[in-house]
């Protein structure tokens, strides 16, 4: 198993086998990746409520959960923060793979913020990147009755990407 997909499924088995709401200092305390997050950061997410099991509050979650992401990893959930792409797929430069290290360990921890306010059922599927999650959610729980947003998903999906290496031609 590659050594991205391991981590995540630690740090999805550490937050799915806490009891109840996770202080952010044991987050911290019991995961290295927490340390490259501000307490700051954690805290933010008090703000967002927990995603009801049927996703009834969907309309409350999605906004406040976006505003709290703003501050941080947003782009990784919305896809604007993209995955570096080497000149050179065969023969990356030291600094391409540090780039590639750097944005696989960001969206981990953007997928990790995410999961800590979903249902365990939805935590314990796998998706392979914050956005891919993210969209899911979207498609999965956007019909719900009183959520407007929409317009706001498209507008926020027509952002220009964060280039955050060295694309091929």
């Amino acid at each position: 198993m590659p050594q991205t997909h391991t981590l995540r499924l630690i740090l999805f088995y550490r937050l799915w086998a806490c009891p109840g709401p996770i202080e952010p200092t044991v987050i911290a305390a019991t995961c290295p990746y927490y340390i490259t997050m501000s307490y700051h950061t954690l805290t933010l997410l008090d703000t967002v409520p927990y995603l009801e099991e049927d996703g009834s509050n969907w309309p409350t979650f999605a906004p406040h959960f976006r505003e709290a992401m703003k501050a941080t990893y947003w782009g990784y959930s919305n896809g604007t923060t993209t995955h570096p792409i080497p000149n050179n797929a065969a023969n990356p430069t030291n600094a391409e793979i540090q780039a590639i290290k750097g944005w696989e360990r960001d969206d981990t921890i953007a997928q990790a913020l995410l999961s800590m306010r979903l249902p365990d059922w939805v935590v314990l599927s796998i998706y392979p990147t914050a956005k891919t999650q993210w969209d899911w959610l979207i498609r999965k729980f956007s019909s719900q009755p009183g959520y407007e947003g929409t317009s706001t998903e498209e507008e926020l999906t027509r952002e220009t990407p964060v280039v955050t290496g060295q694309g091929g031609s």
